[in-house]
């Protein structure tokens, strides 16, 4: 049922119908499948019929000619199309399925006691009048009506409304600010992003968040701002800028969710269109036997966040039988949690299974009633317990910006590494995709990183080379300890350039000098020295059926960048040089010349 409030002239015309013995407020219901309505008097006029009702939800008055006929014999029908007697006519309208409109009309025989409706007669004033009162009435009812449903309400009213499910507007005490969800690569097609979707930070505790308006990342983009608003109140929602990192539960062709600025209290309270979006939500998740209501359950009853819980539901193979798959170990008290959460939100005759249930306490006293075994199908399922995770081992080569860092600042920069893909891998979803470019875009966003070189396996090993994306399969979650985050550091490059005055032996040239000590040198850097020294070079080089050469004739420099610096040191029998241990010593120029005398 609906209300739809009548304009004061229509309110009018069936009034001043009424009084000068016409029939006003026919009731009749419409049935597209039954188009035609038979007065309640035969000797209805027909010209001066007058139809109201509802259209699309709202008023109509419906034009004779236009929208509906009158046959002589006083049967009305709307007008429809000549190919479809189930369509309106082009240009008509027709009242809504199974809603009432209300015919008004003169009767050719009626003996009326009162004939004057002219402006100005005390019928036609008195009239008037009255339907301006009712008119009042009627628009004052349809307040009332639209007040009492969450779609319609406004203000105070919609907060009355929403009492009845325990929420509350949500004022200035809670703090909002933006982020943006991005990709790699340009939409091939347009994402959407509904409101309501969460997004927190990867803090202990994290800090949750809800978008306040849908979204669409249009196809060729990278990327789309979104309005968000703390989901609780205080001042656990004002956080730092580039801490919003995880879509709670991801949306297919969104790489990530970052904020560039703090979040901040002073944004204005809830709107009536917020508000009425997290009702929705609300009584969605209030109702049984949707996976909507399961999630809610789990992630409010039992604490979970949404990308540790993946909902798989086949019914195909597996009709009334549902699979909940936790990212979680197997403990007693998390077990029955769920377990309580699962059969507070689901729907009767639903089974549900979950990968926690190995957990939970069982006495000799737990039966289960006999029942008839039915084929269920085949199914993949994840292993119980620890077998559910996918632990994962990264390898992860930092080039820095100072090339020979050391200390405290080489400690830090190693644990912000560990740190950054801890958190990356604990904000995944499960049966979802570790995405190789983003954990890269994430290392590099670290202060002190000019390039990294990232190895991402399975713990147990598949043979992948790692510098990939790496699925993890339907049911699991991938797991990182900071154990298995192996940080290397890749030193500064040190550039040798050697100079060598050699005796020649006939018939070499000093090209084939050049050419064995260049080859000899080649050698003596590929074993990576831990140091370049006079003695070590002389044993490499001496011995030869080309050339002679002492040590006091064999010179070089070895060349190295330090805090933006090009540093330069020289070689020799009085000098030699050190190599730390992830310097990396190149050669660059090997010059021969021939001893003079």
């Amino acid at each position: 049922m609906s209300y739809v409030a009548e304009p004061y002239f229509e309110v009018a015309e069936q009034l001043l119908t009424g009084l000068t013995g016409g029939v006003a407020r026919e009731t009749h219901r419409f049935f597209a499948a039954a188009n035609a309505f038979r007065f309640e008097h035969e000797d209805a006029v027909a010209e001066t019929t007058n139809v109201i009702g509802q259209a699309n939800g709202v008023f109509r008055a419906f034009a004779q000619g236009i929208d509906f006929a009158v046959s002589d014999a006083g049967e009305l029908a709307f007008l429809a199309a000549e190919d479809d007697p189930l369509s309106p006519a082009q240009g008509a309208s027709w009242p809504d399925e199974a809603t009432e409109f209300y015919a008004s009309y003169y009767r050719a025989n009626a003996e009326p006691l009162i004939t004057d409706r002219n402006v100005g007669s005390v019928t036609r004033t008195l009239g008037e009048a009255f339907a301006r009162e009712l008119t009042v009435l009627r628009r004052q009812l349809d307040l009332v009506y639209d007040s009492a449903y969450v779609d319609t309400a406004e203000g105070g009213d919609l907060d009355r409304v929403v009492a009845l499910l325990a929420i509350s507007r949500r004022r200035r005490g809670y703090a909002s600010g933006k982020v943006r969800f991005f990709r790699d690569t340009p939409a091939s097609a347009d994402i959407f992003i509904p409101d309501g979707t969460r997004v927190s930070t990867a803090l202990d505790p994290p800090a949750s968040f809800a978008t306040t308006a849908p979204k669409v990342l249009r196809r060729g983009q990278l990327a789309v701002e979104a309005d968000i608003r703390a989901e609780a109140p205080g001042a656990a929602g004002v956080v730092a800028e580039k801490t919003i990192t995880i879509i709670d539960r991801g949306i297919l062709g969104i790489s990530g969710v970052e904020n560039a600025a703090p979040t901040v209290f002073g944004g204005a309270g809830e709107t009536d269109t917020e508000l009425r979006a997290r009702a929705r939500k609300v009584i969605e998740h209030a109702g049984r036997a949707t996976p909507h209501a399961v999630m809610h359950a789990l992630t409010e009853g039992a604490g979970l966040k949404e990308n540790d819980i993946k909902i798989v539901e086949d019914l195909a193979v597996r009709p009334g039988v549902v699979q909940v798959f936790v990212a979680r170990d197997p403990e007693a008290t998390l077990a029955s949690l769920v377990e309580q959460a699962i059969l507070g939100a689901r729907a009767a005759g639903i089974r549900f299974e979950h990968n926690l249930a190995v957990a939970l306490p069982f006495t000799p006293g737990d039966t289960l009633p006999g029942i008839d075994e039915r084929d269920e199908g085949e199914t993949a399922e994840a292993p119980p317990g620890a077998g559910f995770q996918l632990p994962i081992v990264v390898d992860v080569t930092v080039f820095p910006d100072n090339p020979r860092l050391a200390g405290p600042e080489k400690t830090n920069l190693e644990a912000a590494v560990r740190a950054v893909m801890v958190a990356y891998v604990e904000g995944s979803a499960i049966g979802g995709v570790l995405v190789y470019n983003r954990i890269v875009a994430d290392l590099l966003a670290i202060e002190g990183v000019l390039d990294v070189i990232l190895l991402v396996t399975p713990k147990a090993g598949t043979g992948d080379k790692g510098k990939r994306n790496l699925l993890v399969p339907a049911g699991r979650r991938a797991m990182l300890a900071e154990a298995d985050v192996t940080v290397r550091f890749a030193g500064a490059p040190v550039q040798f350039d050697f100079l060598a005055k050699v005796a020649l032996k006939a018939p070499a040239t000093i090209a084939d000098a050049q050419a064995e000590i260049k080859d000899r040198l080649v050698q003596v850097f590929a074993k990576q020295p831990k140091e370049i020294a006079a003695s070590l070079l002389m044993t490499a080089l001496g011995g030869s059926d080309r050339y002679s050469l002492v040590a006091s004739d064999l010179s070089w420099t070895a060349e190295y960048e330090e805090a933006g610096l090009v540093i330069r040191e020289d070689g020799g029998t009085s000098a030699s040089t050190a190599l730390g241990d992830t310097d990396r010593a190149l050669l660059r120029e090997v010059k021969v010349q021939e001893k003079a005398g």
